[in-house]
């Protein structure tokens, strides 16, 4: 490694960092060099390098162990994305959005399943469908819910739709829960409904995939992200 110049040494030791993993020097799961190792090959202080790898661990390309030291980790989007879904769902205009995204985001899977989903594709989307409708514990069925409409990000053949909905699952999850809590309030002694809704919906998408009726699954997005 080279040494740096003291300026915006955070930013430069993320930079050096992230260049010898993406360079395949450091591959995942490696441990790197300490804090000690770093600063020294640096010409830096180990508070500098500590710095850069509390932000290098958020932007998810390392984990630190407690006492064994900071190891690359596979790098994904949704890392990051993770880090900020309760800020998200805490933010009445950023929910706002990210319903306006998934609404737009998962019609237009709906609309790539039904021209280009195969036969098969749409028995696994219907066998998920089987499952979801057979739970009654809250993170099982959002769980269960990701992988419904993962099936129909994958039946669209856009790998950008997929790597997306990926992306945000954490933050959809919180807010589905968050639905999930509202339901509970509205039908305090009616714990079917809440559970039979959601499955209706999801019931009538599947159809509307089968009968390749674009305009049946843009009346029930419309039923699903109602206020």
């Amino acid at each position: 490694m080279r040494k740096l110049e003291k300026i915006n040494l955070t930013d430069q030791i993320c930079k050096e960092i992230k260049k010898n993993i993406i360079d395949g020097c450091w591959q995942e799961g490696d441990k790197i060099p300490s804090e000690n190792e770093l600063a020294e090959m640096m010409g830096v202080s180990r508070i500098s390098i500590r710095a850069a790898l509390v932000k290098l661990q958020v932007l998810g390309y390392i984990e630190t162990r407690g006492g064994e030291g900071s190891f690359v980790k596979k790098f994904s989007l949704s890392n990051i994305f993770n880090v900020v879904s309760d800020d998200i769902i805490m933010n009445d205009s950023a929910v706002a959005e990210l319903r306006e995204f998934r609404k737009n985001m998962e019609l237009d899977c709906c609309r790539l399943a039904i021209e280009r989903g195969a036969k098969q594709e749409i028995k696994q989307l219907e066998e998920i469908l089987e499952v979801l409708a057979k739970i009654e514990n809250v993170d099982d069925f959002l769980e269960m819910d990701k992988n419904f409409h993962m099936q129909i990000a994958k039946m669209s053949k856009n790998s950008l739709y997929e790597l997306m909905l990926e992306v945000t699952s954490e933050a959809n999850k919180l807010y589905n829960k968050k639905m999930y809590q509202q339901a509970m309030q509205k039908y305090p002694d009616d714990n079917k409904k809440i559970w039979n809704i959601p499955v209706e919906t999801h019931s009538q998408l599947v159809q509307a995939i089968k009968d390749k009726d674009f305009d049946k699954c843009k009346k029930v997005y419309s039923q699903m992200f109602e206020s």
